[in-house]
């Protein structure tokens, strides 16, 4: 076992709180707190000896939760629109662009 790693066990106790102070929920909390401490160990060559060990989890932990939360908003489509609730393709005025929109659209609603 390394140094990080014997470091990381006196921790939870004190990195479970702070999980559940960005995510709300308990078992995301306990997901952040396992996946912040897999993460940790696979870059144990990052964190210097001597460091506030820490200082590091709370900071790695909380760019996991920023960049979770940056996944789950496009997963759920903020700032898009459903292509079913779009009446209309937008183009140019071009006839021929125009119809072959009309068939784009007719397509995808057999889907």
């Amino acid at each position: 076992m390394t140094s990080l790693s014997h470091g990381l066990v006196p921790l939870l106790p004190r990195l479970r709180p702070f999980a559940w102070s960005l995510t709300r929920n308990w078992p995301d909390a306990d997901d952040l707190v396992q996946t912040s401490c897999t993460r940790a160990l696979s870059k144990a060559d990052q964190w210097q000896g001597g460091t506030r060990l820490d200082a590091w989890m709370y900071r790695l932990m909380r760019n996991i939760w920023i960049d979770e939360t940056r996944k789950r908003s496009i997963r759920i489509g903020q700032g898009q629109k459903d292509a079913a609730e779009s009446g209309k393709l937008q183009t140019s005025s071009d006839s021929e662009k125009t119809a072959d929109a009309g068939q784009v659209l007719q397509q995808v609603a057999l889907l």
